[in-house]
């Protein structure tokens, strides 16, 4: 999920390894060691085309429309998210050592 905060996208949890990693973005933790990282708006597009790319389910959600769902993609069985996340983790656990 890619949550819309003003200019930029934010991913937390899960979502963030994988953006992380794909696009080279700052993993950065909030709270109770909650993984997040985000990007400019302008670059949604390789965003978008580097995960569908992949086959990697993904949703744009905008909290100022009471965190509607502003675009839905998903490749049904085809979907490689877990896969892809598995791979993300373990690239960036071994970038911290």
């Amino acid at each position: 999920m890619l949550y819309k905060f003003g200019s930029f996208f934010k991913t937390f949890g899960k979502d963030t390894y994988i953006l992380s990693d794909l696009f080279n973005y700052k993993l950065d933790t909030v709270g109770q060691n909650t993984a997040t990282c985000g990007f400019p708006i302008n670059a949604i597009y390789k965003v978008r085309v580097g995960i569908e790319e992949r086959s990697i389910n993904y949703m744009l959600i905008d909290p100022r429309n009471n965190y509607g769902v502003d675009v839905k993609e998903n490749f049904k069985n085809l979907n490689r998210y877990t896969e892809q996340f598995k791979k993300s983790y373990n690239n960036m656990k071994c970038k911290k050592s």
